[in-house]
């Protein structure tokens, strides 16, 4: 007779994680609770159904604690975590020189553990990702960290990967997630695992919401406010909170991570997300390089908007298919860039060139395909930066306003300041942030007078500043 532990239950379709020797798959014409301790003979390998099974009594927490962290030891041998934190740190040592990464490699360390009770248990699991260059990045390394465990340790079928299309965590997406985690009763809590975004006081009320119930994992490097809720999570694994800065990406946490657990070779996306969101570590690499424009093109660009990350990664694992979308994405970026080149407005003072453009002005008439705001504020920025040293780039669209300065000004316009004191001084607009040269103001609703006041605001902040 073989005897399990049930860990995780789903009890609308009768589906169910147990723990023997090994975490298993099952369902069950009977119902059953977490922490019951079953006898049974077999398991019809095809399809995991149990049906000849008893209950034989409840096993303890103490107990399954202890069952359950031998296994993490033991998962931890197999997939060479060890190893796998030596070469890590031996590789970036060479490409990184900032003396935050190994405090952010134990801290990741730690949440691995967390991780792993909850994948290992059959803990539904959320992974949300911002839709750019950098969320993207390292989504697809953990995807493929992830898809290792699942082939070689365990397949938790509780994952669901979702693509965040704003930088907070609202409240739709907390309803949505407590609504998924709620179909289960689980040993471990369920794991929210967050990469790229919602380090900002409107995500606090429902991190506050979802950290009450669940666990979670957060992989960020966008400045935050002494917000004492980010210090009382012990998986808020931020660069800025280990004294690094925005240039450690999201997407190089994420990397890091997934080093950890896997030992294939994705230095690609690490180093794609360094090129996607300019940090000083980038690599000048024509594979990562071409990386980086796909990668911005399929989650930056209205036709490519529905693709789930299962299809991207099908997608950067085809050699023909990249190709074709690299000379695709190539010419739809630069017949955009040239339209917004034509349309754009410059104000020259002190040395300071400020260029404002209204992004409608960049769309064709009746053109379904065409790269998404944020992601174009960056594009045009990088070809206008080549001609001037000393750059501000202001792009709008309804309620947004898309703003990029060049790194070598960053020390002295101070960005985040500048749309926090814009946001101070005007009940219209509705939340500012981003990073020290890159970051946005979202406006209460679309007004085109209140649109050229804000406009006017900002504008008048920026020439203040001395260089």
């Amino acid at each position: 007779m073989q005897e399990a532990i049930v860990t995780s239950a789903k009890h609308y379709n009768n589906t169910f994680t147990v723990f023997s020797t090994e975490p298993l798959n099952i369902k069950s014409n009977q119902n059953l609770s977490i922490y019951d301790k079953i006898s049974f003979k077999d398991i019809n390998d095809s399809n995991l159904l149990l049906t000849n099974f008893q209950v034989i009594q409840k096993a303890t927490p103490q107990e399954f604690d202890e069952i359950l962290n031998q296994y993490i030891n033991h998962i931890l041998k197999k997939i060479g975590f060890e190893n796998n934190k030596q070469n890590l740190l031996l590789k970036l040592k060479n490409q990184i020189c900032n003396e935050s990464i190994e405090k952010i490699i134990s801290s990741l360390s730690n949440a691995l553990i967390e991780f792993l009770k909850s994948f290992i248990t059959g803990s539904p699991i959320i992974i949300r990702f911002h839709n750019d260059g950098d969320g993207i990045s390292g989504a697809l390394a953990l995807y493929t960290a992830i898809k290792d465990l699942q082939e070689n340790v365990f397949q938790n079928k509780n994952i669901v990967w979702q693509m965040q299309r704003t930088i907070i965590y609202d409240t739709e997406s907390f309803l949505n997630d407590d609504l998924f985690f709620k179909n289960y009763d689980t040993i471990e809590k369920a794991l929210l695992f967050i990469i790229d975004f919602g380090s900002s006081l409107e995500s606090i009320n429902q991190i506050i919401d979802i950290n009450k119930n669940y666990k979670i994992i957060w992989l960020d490097h966008h400045q935050y406010d002494d917000f004492k809720i980010f210090e009382t999570l012990p998986y808020y694994i931020n660069s800025w909170r280990f004294n690094g800065d925005s240039n450690i990406t999201a997407g190089l946490i994420s990397y890091m991570f997934s080093s950890l657990i896997t030992n294939k070779n994705i230095d690609i996306f690490k180093d794609a997300s360094l090129i996607s969101d300019h940090s000083i570590y980038a690599i000048n690499n024509e594979n990562a390089n071409q990386m980086s424009i796909i990668l911005d093109f399929l989650t930056g660009t209205r036709t490519y908007n529905n693709l789930g990350l299962s299809d991207i990664y099908k997608i950067v694992n085809d050699e023909n298919k990249m190709h074709e979308i690299f000379i695709h994405a190539q010419n739809i970026i630069n017949e955009q860039i040239n339209r917004g080149l034509e349309n754009i407005k410059t104000i020259h003072k002190n040395q300071l060139y400020i260029c404002t453009l209204d992004f409608e002005k960049t769309k064709q008439e009746y053109d379904e395909e065409y790269i998404l705001p944020g992601r174009y504020s960056s594009k045009i920025h990088d070809v206008i930066s080549q001609k001037h040293e000393k750059l501000i780039t202001i792009v709008y669209y309804g309620k947004y306003i898309s703003v990029r300065i060049n790194k070598n000004i960053s020390n002295y316009v101070k960005l985040l300041e500048v749309l926090k004191k814009v946001k101070e001084s005007s009940e219209d607009v509705e939340s500012c942030g981003g990073h020290s040269e890159a970051a946005s103001i979202k406006i209460k609703c679309v007004d085109k007078k209140i649109l050229n006041t804000i406009l006017l605001n900002l504008i008048k902040e920026f020439e203040k500043c001395n260089f």
